[in-house]
């Protein structure tokens, strides 16, 4: 049957995106705020593929598996659709404004997809080639999910002059491919596709701006900035050091001077020379360290 053959799908996309998971995992990384919403979409996509294979499986087995099942089954693949696209457009929100703080509004409309597949009517139709799930529940959701298609649109098309060429180009490819199946399955419902464009997402994004070269060239200018700012930071500590420690000692061998002039007591003269000696002991000791 075709859902067969829908999951075989889902199981080859699954390899690839545990295989981008691992090879993320295992190279080292700036602990960045992008870099952790790439994580979590990476996670969400699991999450997505798991349960699209689930949905699959208990759609074509109505009779088996009970109604609530079905639907809570449902609602996290649906929920985690959703959350991609959301998380995708908080991936390229943070690119384009660092540093901006997110709005709690833009999470209604993946609460509205999520609230829409919970308590929606749920329905099904069946085919020669298996069953697939449709009705309203899955319109309100999508609508709602793909909310955040235009708003990425948006941010690309006002950001374009700042944000890196190959950023834009991977961002494009990977929601409209996400749009294209997602059409080509409205169209052909019993084709169950969606996995294809939530692979595609993963990838291209991997592939250009999340790859492990792009990380190590990221890293080393993170540090080469760390270089430059304790170079910076060298520089100015001893252009104070070297006013704020000589300043004090050259008035102590001044004040010593009027002194060793002014007095005609044996004693004192002696102690002021020890203290003259050794002001210009410790001075020639704190020049050789600041030079």
């Amino acid at each position: 049957m075709e859902y067969i053959l829908s999951i075989r799908g889902q199981i080859a996309c699954m390899c690839i995106i545990l295989y981008i998971v691992s090879t993320y995992y295992s190279s080292k990384r700036i602990n960045s705020l992008s870099h952790k919403l790439f994580s979590a979409l990476l996670v969400l996509s699991v999450v997505n593929l798991i349960f699209d294979m689930v949905t699959v499986y208990t759609v074509n087995h109505v009779d088996t598996v009970p109604l609530p099942v079905n639907r809570i089954c449902h609602v996290i693949f649906v929920g985690s659709m959703a959350a991609v696209l959301y998380v995708v457009f908080m991936y390229v929100y943070t690119i384009a404004y660092k540093g901006k703080e997110f709005k709690k509004y833009w999470l209604i409309p993946l609460i509205i997809a999520v609230a829409a597949v919970a308590l929606l009517p749920f329905g099904y139709e069946e085919s020669p080639y298996g069953n697939y799930s449709s009705g309203q529940f899955l319109t309100v959701a999508f609508i709602s999910a793909y909310t955040y298609f235009f708003l990425i649109v948006f941010i690309l098309i006002k950001k374009r002059k700042s944000l890196e060429k190959k950023m834009v180009q991977a961002v494009l490819v990977a929601i409209i491919s996400l749009l294209t199946v997602t059409v080509i399955q409205g169209i052909f419902k019993s084709l169950l596709i969606t996995h294809i464009g939530l692979t595609i997402i993963n990838v291209a994004l991997f592939y250009t701006l999340e790859s492990p070269d792009a990380m190590l060239i990221e890293l080393l200018a993170h540090e080469r900035k760390n270089a430059e700012n304790a170079n910076r930071a060298k520089s100015l500590f001893l252009a104070q050091m070297s006013h704020e420690i000589r300043t004090p000692i050259n008035a102590v061998l001044g004040m010593n001077e009027m002194i060793l002039r002014e007095t005609d007591n044996e004693d004192i003269r002696e102690y002021a020379l020890n203290i003259g000696e050794s002001g210009r002991t410790l001075l020639a000791l704190i020049n050789s360290i600041l030079d």
